[in-house]
């Protein structure tokens, strides 16, 4: 559980070099893409899954116990993220894009908190799943486009995303 391997990959396809598109004008870019890849949290500490000894005092009376419990399960927390959008210019001036994606996070690390008779306060544990969805689109047209670098460039854009978290498992 000490170490992971993770992957990504990802497509992008210039849909303007197809020879469909070849004769539109107004068209100036077109790209579809997609990916998918996994990721991880490893802010575990060095010696959170050890248990470990410590001195301690009881009565007065000096000594040593357990000043951290044992988790041997404690690993990465795992993402795995998919994602699909394109981009696309129209006339020169408008640009659009716009994303789509969905991020599962598992074994998420949290601190549980654990029964008083144990002596301790929480434990940090690999517990609970995730969800995350979202959209998130831009578009930029520009109003007044530099022919030469210096010369005024005026341009709007807007953006909007939405995005929704949910709990699956706790």
């Amino acid at each position: 559980n000490r170490s992971a391997m993770f992957y990504s990959g990802g497509l992008m396809w210039n849909m303007k070099r197809e020879y469909f598109l070849r004769g539109a004008t107004w068209l100036d870019n077109l790209e579809l893409r997609a990916s998918v890849g996994s990721t991880g949290n490893a802010a575990i500490g060095n010696y959170a899954h050890l248990g470990l000894i410590g001195d301690t005092q009881y009565g007065g009376v000096p000594g040593w116990g357990l000043a951290q419990p044992s988790n041997t399960e404690l690993g990465w927390e795992k993402q795995i993220q998919t994602n699909v959008g394109f981009t696309a210019s129209f006339f020169n001036r408008v640009n659009l894009e716009a994303n789509f994606y969905h991020r599962k996070t598992k074994d998420m690390l949290m601190s549980v908190p654990l029964p008083t008779t144990t002596g301790f306060g929480s434990q940090q544990m690999n517990i609970g799943q995730m969800s995350n969805k979202g959209i998130e689109l831009s578009v930029n047209y520009d109003i007044i486009r530099a022919k030469k670098q210096g010369d005024l460039h005026v341009s709007v854009r807007a953006n909007y995303a939405y995005n929704t978290t949910k709990i699956d498992e706790l």
